[in-house]
């Protein structure tokens, strides 16, 4: 992805960062995403944390030219909702056939996919279930979304643990969740744009009060507790999921583990490899 960058900068005369921001952020609203090319300013992402052998480190100065079109997007939960509906949408396509392209999975597996396309894993082997999306990881975060098209329901969950492994158990108790995916959610009216006008529009509504309890306890299972195995569970957890009979959207835990920060659902972190469906 860094030589594929490289070729799009010398093919274009732009950098990525600009390229990002003219192509992708500014047409779908996104106004708190953009490319991290070296350490982050103070309060410019929620801190990152990675466990290992029971300590765990501050991580949030990694300098992010590392992972730069391959992992450099900093984003939040909305941001990427906005993403999503938009690549759903072929609005960031515009050569006949490019979105099929990406999403032709081919077989085989590969990593936590079941199949893989330009940027994209498919997600299958859950029932009738079938999506794609993507998960990310840099030294302090971990992040994942993911779309079932047919349910029309789209996933998104952000963490600031690197090492928490959340993002490789999300998809299965949410996607066993028949309750949640037999009616989904980001559908787009006729007629609807994806870009910032339409992302301002009337708020989605909420979930029915027995699957907003359901996920709240799957959100606070993904928390790192007291006496819990460090490596299994992040110290603050945004989860949205949008869905045709509404949204829900909470984040818990913190944002700091210095000072007790409450992590917020509007937070950036770091979206490691999902950077690689934008480039």
């Amino acid at each position: 992805y860094h030589l594929l960058a490289m070729a799009i900068e010398a093919a274009t005369g732009q950098r990525m960062a600009d390229l990002y921001q003219e192509r992708i952020f500014t047409p779908l609203g996104m106004e708190d995403s953009f490319l991290l090319e070296g350490g982050p300013e103070p309060g410019q992402i929620v801190n990152g944390y990675y466990t290992e052998e029971g300590e765990t480190s501050n991580t949030t100065t990694w300098n992010a030219s590392q992972g730069w079109a391959a992992g450099g997007i900093v984003s939040t939960a909305e941001d990427m909702a906005r993403y999503i509906e938009g690549l759903s949408a072929g609005e960031l396509v515009q050569a006949p056939g490019s979105l099929e392209q990406m999403l032709d999975f081919g077989d085989g597996l590969v990593a936590l996919y079941t199949g893989y396309g330009l940027g994209v894993g498919s997600y299958a082997g859950y029932g009738d279930l079938v999506g794609y999306g993507h998960g990310g990881q840099t030294a302090g975060f971990q992040s994942i979304w993911a779309v079932f098209p047919e349910q029309e329901v789209s996933l998104i969950l952000l963490t600031n643990s690197a090492s928490c492994g959340v993002t490789t158990e999300f998809m299965l108790p949410l996607a066993m969740n028949s309750q949640l995916l037999t009616s989904g959610g980001m559908a787009v009216e006729d007629g609807s744009d994806t870009g910032a006008e339409s992302a301002d529009a009337a708020q989605p509504a909420p979930l029915p009060d027995e699957i907003v309890a359901q996920l709240d306890e799957f959100l606070g299972a993904q928390l790192y507790t007291e006496g819990m195995n460090p490596q299994s569970g992040a110290p603050g957890v945004i989860l949205l999921v949008d869905t045709p009979d509404g949204r829900y959207f909470n984040a818990a835990g913190v944002a700091s583990l210095e000072d007790g920060t409450p992590i917020q659902v509007d937070d950036r972190v770091e979206i490691g490899s999902n950077t690689k469906s934008f480039t």
